[in-house]
């Protein structure tokens, strides 16, 4: 029998053994296999590479000189844009250099969500009453 991945209504990876015909249509068009369910780390490194050198290219900056304003080596950098590895730190001073670090800054900022229902997340958040004083 056929085994399937699919995302249900409440966000929650279901697996399913040739049942997909009990399974809600809208259920049913929102499936994916978990390992097409999000791009693989390596492909979000290129990506950023990429992005990284499109801003490179509208300033008009070499891979050497962007490198040296960033104070990394440029054989780093060159590796950089082909691979998209490199350490942490170098990022984080090329990004600088780009005016982007803020933005690497917002990575996990955000409430985790994971999880939760719909329900729970607009659940307005209970307080306290105030004791009336004698």
């Amino acid at each position: 029998m056929l085994k399937e991945h699919f995302w249900d209504l409440s966000g929650s990876l279901v697996s399913a053994v040739g049942l997909l015909d009990s399974v809600p249509r809208i259920a049913r068009l929102s499936r994916c296999t978990l390992s097409h369910a999000l791009p693989r780390s390596t492909e979000i490194a290129r990506e950023l590479a990429q992005r990284v050198r499109e801003r490179r290219l509208r300033r008009g900056w070499t891979q050497a000189e962007l490198a040296q304003r960033a104070g990394v080596r440029a054989p780093t950098y060159v590796l950089f844009e082909r691979t998209g590895r490199i350490a942490v730190i170098r990022l984080l001073k090329i990004l600088d250099v780009l005016d982007l670090a803020n933005e690497f800054d917002h990575i996990g900022r955000q409430e985790d969500l994971t999880g939760m229902t719909l329900g729970q997340i607009t659940q307005p958040e209970r307080k306290r009453g105030t004791r009336k004083r004698v």
